[in-house]
């Protein structure tokens, strides 16, 4: 809270096992112990990978200080009944929030909106949601029609190489010249705090200076990979040009 959180969430996917009373007593007791140190928070449990147990859930929705939970309805198919039992209702009072500020996506993300009269609204709420995912299907924020034309112009024949195995197996030998069994590496490896200087506080130049640097470090390995120390600048390049600002 001293940072400024409003929301902490509780990971429990042991919800979903067949849980003896004991333990499931067990997490009640502890989320009371938790109630007043939590106070001032909202709190998310989140469950997944499986549907949750009847028993289970009744634990699960009547922990005291949670704010909201979270469900695995892939998986988790049945537990959507246990939700839309009448007994259950009360559960959607709690208001959530949308975290989003553009109207479009709003009505594409996942996040309840203060559905404090859940029965009535259960039937409008899954036309509401098949709306949003026409909406988002042919939303242009999703759908790039030249990429499409791109996609639909590609034939077998683009995703085979123009050169035989041989040919490119022996220009590579000729290149490296490499040992009957070639060692390397495979992974990433760590960003080191000197890379990281490198890459921000000098040129382009400098930066390939100190990789290469960095690799000749490495002794008695035949093929030397660049382990990529700038993944997270690859991910920025990727997600720049993706019109999908919210």
């Amino acid at each position: 809270m001293a940072a400024g959180a409003s929301w902490i969430q509780f990971d429990e996917p042991l919800f979903v096992m067949d849980l003896e009373g004991h333990k499931l007593e067990a997490f009640g007791g502890a989320y009371a112990e938790l109630e007043s140190t939590l106070s001032g928070l909202n709190v998310l449990v989140e469950t997944y990978f499986a549907d949750i147990p009847a028993e289970a859930y009744k634990t699960l929705t009547s922990l005291k200080g949670v704010t909201a939970f979270g469900f695995d309805l892939v998986r988790g198919t049945k537990t959507i009944d246990l939700i839309k039992a009448p007994e259950q209702t009360s559960l959607w009072s709690q208001p959530l929030a949308l975290f989003s500020t553009h109207d479009e996506i709003k009505s594409w993300l996942a996040f309840a909106a203060q559905l404090t009269h859940w029965p009535r609204l259960w039937p409008s709420f899954f036309t509401a949601n098949a709306d949003a995912l026409s909406s988002r299907r042919s939303s242009p924020r999703v759908t790039n029609e030249s990429v499409q034309k791109a996609a639909a112009a590609l034939k077998g024949s683009d995703q085979r190489r123009t050169t035989e195995v041989s040919a490119w197996l022996d220009a590579q030998q000729k290149k490296l010249n490499l040992p009957i069994l070639p060692t390397t590496t495979i992974g990433s490896f760590p960003q080191t705090v000197e890379l990281r200087r490198v890459r921000l506080e000098t040129s382009e130049e400098d930066y390939v200076k100190a990789i290469k640097e960095e690799i000749k470090k490495v002794v008695d390995i035949d093929v030397l990979v660049h382990g990529e120390p700038e993944r997270n600048d690859m991910k920025t390049g990727g997600c720049n040009p993706i019109d999908l600002a919210v």
